[in-house]
């Protein structure tokens, strides 16, 4: 059965059940662990709003509801790096001071 382009194997990838095991514990608590090991992960957020910024600037990094009439707020991949950047440059400034507080 085919789904909006997907082949079945592709969609049972996205919704595939969790593998996991679980122990209840003498307290009545459970410990839930899973089976499979974590996938490798960017050091930082910074590493992908960097690739993003590279690659499609202007593309929306985030966006929230402005008001109830459907107004959307949105920041970009470039404009969200340069203010990450703004505010790195800032800290950094701040602790070279010579009182090294901020």
């Amino acid at each position: 059965m085919q789904r909006a382009g997907r082949r079945d194997d592709e969609i049972a990838e996205l919704f595939a059940a969790p593998s996991v095991t679980s122990v209840r514990r003498p307290d009545g608590s459970f410990l839930v662990k899973s089976t499979v090991p974590l996938a490798a992960s960017h050091r930082s957020i910074g590493v992908w709003i960097e690739r993003w910024a590279n690659e499609q600037p202007d593309r929306v990094f985030l966006a929230e509801r402005f008001d109830t009439k459907g107004d959307w707020a949105t920041i970009t991949y470039g404009e969200m790096r340069r203010r990450v950047r703004a505010a790195a440059s800032w800290m950094i400034a701040r602790v070279s001071t010579p009182s090294g507080r901020w």
